[in-house]
């Protein structure tokens, strides 16, 4: 590369970490919604410590906390002094007597999946009640609300209905869908509270908390169309974050370096992080390196008066890999997240239905899953579930990100033998997409 190239470079990683910082500044706002001191050491950067708390804790102690000795409790965090101190709630359980409208300080909450509800009579006090039905502010019922579906798993479970691969939604302590959901003897896959499959997938024996994500969509849920920050592969932060040319790792924000030296903090890992001094490249994952060299060419080519002509430049996932979706010249492909590559042969025409309605989700789970013992899944031309799916001989349909179906579990059979394939719901629709190739 050459020296005009290089600097071309720099400065295309120099707007790249710019945009980190803006990133930065939205997610404050986004996370603190009370005031609180921090500190401010020798770079600048303003942060709260264990070593913060300690200072201002020995000038203002913590009120005397209560001590919660139920069976279930939450603690939360106080509006004091980078939130040093805490206060915890006592969990009320099903049919327990709350309050909606105490004027006195809480000491004590319904528990998970419970709500403070009104009693029918006026006389009667509020008690505590499972969340089945979703918000009471809205106009109708949602028939997706997190609790409302794990009802009807439940409700199943006792009738002995219950599909063989059925989906049970896990959901917060609110009754809105967990960061975390998971498909029986498939993967599990990150989610916002609302239902939606979001960046990040992972096999069920890997730990995921699905925060960085979460994070990402809730930005762009914003407008937000800026440099996002690093998450792994499963939807969690990436411990090292670079902002602008300052590297760190988010346990320890007071220890920073410069991305050349970045490979000297703690949280470094060779097998994650790109370090290469030569070029110099840092940090950056093969999507993004394949993006700044797309805009080195194209900005090499403005500096000589010509026109650079690239395909469709790539698409890259909140991690820096490859999204599921690229294009190149008049095709659209499903790709592997790290080379870019086409998976199998999940490739269709650019102006198509199939094109359209590409969402790789079965080309993506039948890569992660190539060593799954369970097999793996059958996916349309265009990289979707096929709607009829089977586990040996038992076949069933199944929902865009591959979940059993069983909304006409009333009217029709959610899993049949092969040879009464032709009874389940989705053979009918099967059979109008086998054009996307979707035939079995």
């Amino acid at each position: 590369m050459g020296g005009k190239s290089k600097i071309i470079l720099s400065s295309v990683i120099s707007i790249i970490f710019v945009s980190y910082t803006i990133f930065s500044i939205s997610l404050v706002l986004l996370t603190f919604s009370t005031p609180f001191t921090t500190s401010q050491d020798t770079t600048g950067l303003f942060y709260c410590s264990d070593a913060i708390c300690e200072e201002e804790l020995r000038a203002r102690p913590c009120p005397e906390k209560r001590t919660c000795n139920t069976t279930g409790f939450r603690t939360f965090l106080d509006p004091s002094i980078c939130n040093c101190c805490d206060y915890c709630f006592d969990y009320l359980k099903e049919n327990d007597t709350c309050s909606l409208n105490s004027q006195q300080k809480p000491i004590e909450m319904c528990g998970p999946y419970l709500t403070c509800e009104e009693a029918a009579k006026p006389e009667d006090p509020a008690t505590c009640q499972l969340i089945t039905v979703g918000p009471r502010d809205k106009p109708t019922v949602d028939p997706d609300f997190c609790m409302t579906k794990r009802k009807q798993y439940m409700d199943a479970d006792k009738a002995g209905t219950l599909g063989m691969v059925q989906f049970l939604p896990e959901c917060d302590a609110g009754g809105k869908y967990a960061p975390v959901q998971c498909i029986p003897g498939s993967l599990c896959y990150c989610s916002n509270s609302e239902g939606e499959r979001i960046f990040g997938q992972a096999l069920p024996h890997e730990k995921q908390d699905c925060a960085c994500a979460r994070d990402v969509a809730r930005l762009q849920s914003y407008g937000f169309s800026g440099r996002m920050p690093h998450c792994l592969p499963n939807g969690d932060y990436d411990e090292l974050q670079c902002v602008v040319r300052t590297c760190y790792c988010r346990s320890y924000p007071s220890i920073t370096h410069h991305p050349q030296n970045m490979t000297r903090l703690k949280c470094y890992n060779s097998s994650l992080h790109v370090y290469d001094p030569v070029t110099p490249l840092y940090y950056m994952r093969p999507c993004e390196l394949a993006r700044a060299e797309a805009e080195i060419e194209i900005a090499e080519a403005a500096i000589n008066n010509t026109v650079m002509i690239i395909s469709d430049m790539p698409n890259c996932d909140p991690d820096g890999n490859y999204a599921p979706i690229q294009t190149d010249w008049d095709k659209q492909f499903c790709a592997d997240s790290q080379t870019g590559d086409v998976l199998e042969d999940f490739i269709v025409e650019k102006i198509s239905g199939a094109a359209d309605a590409m969402n790789c989700h079965c080309a993506r789970a039948r890569h992660l899953l190539r060593e799954s013992a369970t097999g793996k899944p059958q996916c349309c031309k265009n990289g979707n579930f096929r709607t009829l799916q089977h586990i040996g001989s038992m076949w069933f349909c199944v929902d865009e990100y591959g979940r059993q179906d069983v909304s006409d579990v009333s009217l029709n059979p959610i899993e049949v033998h092969e040879e009464q394939i032709t009874s389940l719901p989705c053979y009918k629709e099967d059979e109008e997409i086998s054009n996307m190739g979707c035939s079995f």
